[in-house]
């Protein structure tokens, strides 16, 4: 987590017309209730001359800490999309683990349900780019959904395995079956247009 600390301020000390600093914005506080500083007193944020009050650089400390907090929190949340991809960009299919797999494969279902009520951001649409892009993944996906097809329901595996290439076949069924009704649709206004000419 982002510390408020790394966040320093010089002050304009108005006896002496000095600069004095750097001090974190718990340290100009412990001044102001000392009285050695006031609200009015102007401040600047180390490594800028934008002077302002402290009462309106405490409003900007807060909302900058608070943008840091946000952004760290984003990144640490972005955590598992970055580190695969960095991991699919350069390795095949075939060298990931089962376990792998199936995470890479949880990760996916989650961006789709999220796709539904938000844009993705950048690391996930990487994610995704990275994944689709890998080397041998149809092949792979191809060869595991046909061994897994082809077991008794017994030997089968888990539940959750079973949901990921029962989700591969469903989809690919599902193509297929829009294909089909395309390809009657097509032939029925053939039909219709041949009909229609006589």
């Amino acid at each position: 987590m982002y510390s408020e600390s790394f966040l320093k301020y010089f002050y304009l000390d108005e006896v002496s017309d000095e600069v004095k600093g750097p001090h974190t914005i718990e340290e100009l506080n412990d001044l102001e209730f000392s009285n050695v500083i006031f609200p009015e007193t102007k401040v600047a944020e180390q490594g800028t001359e934008n002077w302002v009050s402290l009462l309106n650089a405490r409003t900007a400390h807060s909302s900058k800490v608070e943008r840091l907090m946000e952004r760290e929190a984003h990144e640490e949340s972005m955590t598992p999309y970055t580190e695969n991809t960095e991991l699919l960009d350069r390795i095949s299919f075939f060298e990931l683990s089962s376990e792998k797999r199936t995470e890479i494969y949880d990760l996916i279902s989650g961006l789709a349900a999220e796709l539904e009520n938000r844009a993705l951001h950048k690391e996930e649409i990487q994610f995704l780019t990275a994944w689709d892009k890998l080397n041998d993944r149809e092949y792979g996906e191809r060869l595991l959904t046909q061994n897994e097809m082809s077991k008794s329901p017994e030997k089968q595996s888990t539940a959750k395995q079973v949901g990921v290439w029962g989700s591969i076949l469903a989809g690919q069924g599902m193509l297929a079956r829009n294909s089909l009704k395309a390809m009657e649709t097509d032939v029925d206004d053939m039909a219709d247009g041949l009909l229609g000419e006589d």
